[in-house]
């Protein structure tokens, strides 16, 4: 009996190392960067009350592998520009910004194309936490300023 916590021990260590292992020795798995122009472009428009509608140019992040690039890599970004990623049914969405290098403002946007949440300056990985249909990304403070005019 003495001897059975030093075999799980040893079960752990050897458990731990081929985890490691693995783990290190995995290939990344990064497909090929698509250049922003090969996106589709569309315009978002908001409306904030009766009178004012805000309208931004996107890309779109139609296909898996757009959606998982994202605005990777993307080192500046007008103020009226940003991404939106459309989902096939409303559901609870989670967004992980690898490689983003600038600073994000997430909106979900619900079934009915109304905004369900803002996340001012979002941080690399934020969570909707209901069911959403698209997600947009844009740059920080954008939302913001464009409230104030």
């Amino acid at each position: 009996m003495r001897h059975r916590p030093r075999l799980l021990l040893r079960s752990l260590e050897f458990l731990i190392a081929a985890l490691l292992l693995g783990v290190t020795s995995a290939p990344a798995q990064v497909g090929p960067i698509e250049d922003l122009s090969a996106f589709p472009s569309a315009k978002l428009e908001i409306a904030a009350g009766k009178k004012a509608k805000h309208v931004f140019e996107v890309w779109l992040a139609d296909t898996p592998a757009r959606q998982a690039q994202g605005l990777m890599f993307v080192r500046s970004l007008p103020p009226a520009r940003g991404m939106l990623f459309v989902h096939p049914a409303p559901r609870p969405i989670s967004m992980w910004m690898k490689n983003t290098y600038i600073p994000l403002d997430m909106v979900f946007i619900d079934g009915r194309g109304r905004i369900q949440q803002i996340i001012p300056n979002a941080k690399p990985s934020v969570t909707s936490g209901r069911p959403v249909r698209g997600t947009w990304s844009t740059r920080s403070s954008t939302l913001s300023r464009t409230w104030e005019t």
